[in-house]
């Protein structure tokens, strides 16, 4: 019996023949924006006849891609910055909506697989250096987005914009060796869908459109500005793109070119900018000649700032810490300048709450060489990490308590299902990342679930997002009993998630146990941004005397490197960050590099130049 034999397709008309023609030279550049061409050229360039072409020119204008234009046949019409900025802030918004649906019906992990998988290919595009294969990605991955909201109005709507879009991106694509984006920002969308947090999903994606946004139109406007007159004539003509080629290998390869990020340092009040100005040269020399290049730029914040002008975090501070790749905060407050209520000036708090910084990472490490307060020979295992819920818990009430007719005051203990989930995830994702070191992969959740009903909660919450992670053990300590295992037993501990108030207290007590507050980092982490500052405070009683211990804040520029290379997918920045923290055991491992703290002599300056010299 023969096999049927599929019917041909019909054939392409000359008409639509033409239309795909051209719309593939506009698409492709080779029919610059504003330039002029006649019928009678276009149609010998495309081997037919005029007709074919005059038909096809008026569809294309009524797709709003050329004007027809009397005796010269049609021009491109330009793509504008203004109206690109206009229609990126409409699709922004429609996309935020359709992730704030999805996140509403908590979609499955087969439901976001698509999404998964569209930014695994934009990882992997972005370290190839490849943009043609980083934008398709991007475009799948924003398309799923909004089919998955179920919503054929928003499908169609969003579609109408598509290819005004898409055909500004392949204008621009050009001026770009490879994509300045990060995977970062889809991967935290991802995960406020995972867990049904529809009001993050929706502000998450709107920071990105955002930022895309500014980054399209800034291109945009310099891509279709006029070219630059010559020999002293005007230039004739519409303006012309002014095209940059990629950078290719031998082989015709993109380079993989050196990545730069924008750090927004904070240094504050006090020994802030003490401890930031010994820190920023070790970061510079780790990205000398390496594969990532890190910016600093630094900006205004604190308690001595509002004492001056008012306001204790700008909104132009705030607008960069936003915008930053990662920030390095010094430290911030002043006991005697208080606020109107007695409170003292804390951005920090204001930061974490803004940028949504809900996992406040505490690490304590007993480095090699540094005296210790426990005479047990255990102690030099202490490796422990204590993850507070920074956005939440009793700091929740701060700026929102009571103080009734001078008799009581009162301040509301907040736990909810959202803050609880992400914490606990954030915390067993880290042990797992600590077990693939070594580490026994333990979470222990710090309570006090057997007096207080949030408590409870928090605790209901841990025991379920822990079947999520079968290989980790799971277990709870009662804050008052983890207090004094911290000094009985601390190196039995691995990752600790608590409360925000009991993080507060406990971190505190972890930086004694391995020398001090001078020894103790932090990273203050969110979805989509990450803050790396020193536990301790900003010590006006030292302050200017340069015998401030930088190390909390080395380390802590240690774990903002690391921080990045998850977040960029740049291995270079992993290995900076080990090669920064190797350094910083290398200087104290002689037992010779005393600080001041530590009754010895050696201040900020020689402790950084100790450091130093072990990189």
């Amino acid at each position: 019996m023969t096999a049927a034999v599929p019917p041909a397709p019909p054939a392409e008309s000359r008409v639509d023949r033409a239309c795909r023609l051209l719309r593939q030279r506009i698409l492709d550049n080779h029919w610059p924006p504003g330039a002029h061409a006649l019928e009678q050229q276009l149609a010998l360039e495309l081997g037919m006849s005029r007709t074919p072409v005059r038909e096809a020119l008026i569809r294309l204008a009524g797709e709003g891609l050329v004007e027809v234009v009397p005796r010269h046949g049609a021009r491109v019409l330009p793509v504008s910055a203004a109206d690109m900025d206009e229609i990126y802030r409409i699709i922004g918004s429609l996309e935020a909506t359709a992730a704030q649906m999805i996140a509403e019906r908590k979609p499955t992990a087969a439901e976001l697989k698509p999404l998964d998988d569209a930014t695994r290919a934009m990882g992997a595009a972005l370290a190839a250096g490849d943009l043609d294969r980083w934008a398709a990605a991007d475009e799948a991955f924003h398309r799923t987005l909004v089919e998955l909201s179920g919503s054929r109005t928003l499908v169609a709507i969003v579609g109408n914009f598509r290819d005004r879009v898409h055909r500004a991106r392949i204008f621009t694509r050009q001026l770009r060796a490879k994509p300045t984006s990060s995977t970062r920002e889809h991967r935290a969308l991802v995960g406020a869908l995972r867990r049904g947090d529809a009001e993050a999903a929706r502000a998450i994606h709107l920071a990105h459109r955002d930022r895309a946004r500014i980054e399209l139109t800034t291109i945009l406007a310099r891509f279709l500005s006029p070219p630059t007159p010559r020999s002293g004539h005007e230039c004739e003509g519409p303006p012309r793109a002014r095209i940059r080629p990629a950078a290719h290998s031998a082989e015709g390869k993109p380079m993989n070119e050196r990545r730069d990020f924008d750090i927004a340092v904070l240094p504050g009040d006090g020994v802030g900018p003490e401890v930031i100005d010994a820190t920023v040269p070790l970061l510079e020399r780790l990205a000398h000649g390496a594969a990532f290049g890190l910016r600093f730029t630094a900006h205004p914040a604190g308690a001595l700032h509002y004492r001056a002008t008012g306001d204790a975090l700008p909104d132009a501070t705030f607008a960069a810490a936003e915008r930053a790749d990662a920030i390095l905060f010094g430290a911030m407050g002043w006991p005697a300048i208080r606020y109107a209520d007695g409170t003292e000036i804390a951005p920090q708090l204001d930061l974490r709450v803004r940028l949504q910084l809900y996992a406040g990472v505490r690490p304590a490490r007993a480095i090699p060489g540094t005296p210790l307060p426990l005479a047990d020979p255990r102690a030099r295992d202490i490796d422990l990490v204590i993850v507070r819920e920074s956005t939440e818990g009793l700091f929740a009430s701060r700026g929102r308590g009571e103080v009734i007719a001078d008799r009581e005051a009162r301040d509301t203990l907040v736990i909810t299902r959202a803050g609880s989930e992400r914490v606990h995830d954030f915390a067993f994702r880290l042990a797992q990342r600590r077990r693939a070191r070594g580490r026994p992969g333990r979470v222990t959740c710090v309570d006090k679930a057997n007096v207080f009903r949030s408590m409870a909660f928090f605790r209901k919450v841990f025991d379920e997002r822990s079947t999520r992670f079968p290989e980790l053990v799971a277990d709870h300590h009662y804050v008052d009993a983890t207090a004094l295992d911290l000094v009985r037993k601390p190196w039995t501990f691995d990752v600790l998630v608590t409360e925000n108030m009991f993080g507060d207290i406990l971190s505190d007590q972890a930086a004694a146990l391995v020398g001090g507050m001078g020894m103790a980092p932090s990273g203050d982490i969110g979805d989509a941004h990450g803050l790396f500052q020193p536990c301790h405070g900003s010590a006006p009683d030292i302050a200017g005397r340069g015998i401030a211990n930088p190390t909390a804040t080395i380390l802590s520029a240690a774990m903002l490197l690391d921080w990045l290379a998850g977040t960029s997918g740049v291995d270079a920045l992993a290995e900076a960050a080990l090669r920064l923290e190797r350094a910083v055991d290398a200087a104290f491992a002689g037992g010779t590099l005393q600080p001041v703290e530590f009754g010895g002599r050696d201040g900020t300056r020689a402790i950084a130049a100790a450091v130093a010299a072990n990189l």
